[in-house]
């Protein structure tokens, strides 16, 4: 603990240090990647001014060479399809930090989203648009945020306010001897009454409070009350564990709850509150910024939100940090 504060307090130091020395990038949702980056404001015949992408930026860091010092980002938000990826050409040194961080005062948002326009009803309160353009990672979609709030993958049981965290559960009625690990016995006949268990997963407590995983469904038994996953658990799953099942076109019953019907490309909602003025985001960005044998690098005052994986990743780095965040 004393070595990482100690680094952060070099960090700083130097940060401070050099802050008024050097070439500082500029970006900025008014701005145009042909552009030099060297103001945070266009000119007044908008002919130059800040950039327009933070990928730009780290480029013209690079051309900097030991003159660079670090990038200033405006207000506003900006979306990522893949991560800023920081490496050794990137590195400061460390009485020359490298610093990237949101213009002092305003809010930067770096999402690894992408907006879902074109809303249009379906049924009941249930809209539907066509994400079928939007390239959304096979196999990572199962996420919705609206108007920033993560939203709920249409379930059953419910996940009702009031409940405990984590919503209701179904428990399961009884273990499959022969195959222990991938089925399992069900009580009530809910699941049986599913017309298709396309992209139907289930998230479950199979053995231990300690491990959850969330897995494809195979095949569910209506006569035998049975449901069979895609492939084997790390553990068996025992009589009485906690489970709920996920992504049912037919479960969209209630307020937040989502489904997207990968094959066809379209995603169904039913909104917590009126879509006009409001933002619906599908994840599509593994990340917002990947450091990789960087070194002397502060990442300062961004909101980061909206991935499939993890938001910043430092590896072999030193003297690195990511600061003031969210």
């Amino acid at each position: 603990m004393q070595r990482v504060l100690t680094a952060a307090l070099v960090i700083l130091a130097a940060w401070c240090a050099a802050a008024e020395d050097g070439v500082h990038v500029f970006v900025s949702t008014q701005g145009n990647d042909a552009w030099s980056g060297r103001t945070a404001e266009p000119n007044a015949d908008k002919t130059d001014g800040p950039v327009a992408t933070l990928a730009r930026a780290r480029d013209l860091l690079r051309a900097a060479g030991p003159a660079a010092r670090g990038v200033y980002v405006r207000a506003g938000a900006y979306a990522l399809r893949e991560p800023l990826a920081l490496g050794r050409e990137d590195s400061g040194a460390p009485d020359r930090v490298i610093t990237w961080q949101a213009w002092p005062g305003e809010t930067v948002r770096l999402t690894g989203g992408t907006v879902v326009t074109g809303f249009a009803p379906h049924s009941g309160e249930i809209l539907k648009a066509d994400v079928s353009a939007l390239n959304v990672p096979a196999g990572k979609e199962r996420q919705l945020f609206f108007n920033g709030e993560r939203q709920t993958p249409a379930r059953w049981p419910n996940k009702d306010a009031g409940d405990m965290p984590g919503g209701r559960w179904a428990l399961v009625a009884a273990s499959v001897d022969a195959e222990k690990s991938k089925s399992f016995h069900y009580a009530g006949d809910r699941p049986g009454q599913w017309k298709s268990l396309k992209d139907v997963e289930i998230s479950i407590w199979p053995n231990y409070n300690w491990w959850q995983t969330i897995a494809p469904v195979a095949a569910i038994d209506a006569a035998d009350k049975k449901v069979t996953l895609a492939g084997d658990l790390a553990y068996t799953i025992e009589p009485g564990r906690r489970y709920f099942f996920q992504n049912i076109l037919e479960e969209l019953d209630a307020p937040g709850e989502w489904y997207l019907d990968t094959a066809a490309g379209t995603l169904y909602f039913w909104p917590p509150a009126a879509v006009e003025g409001a933002e619906a985001v599908l994840p599509v960005a593994d990340g917002i910024v990947r450091m990789e044998g960087a070194a002397n690098i502060a990442w300062m005052g961004f909101t980061m939100e909206a991935v499939t994986g993890d938001v910043a990743v430092m590896k072999d780095c030193e003297g690195c940090m990511v600061a003031r965040s969210v």
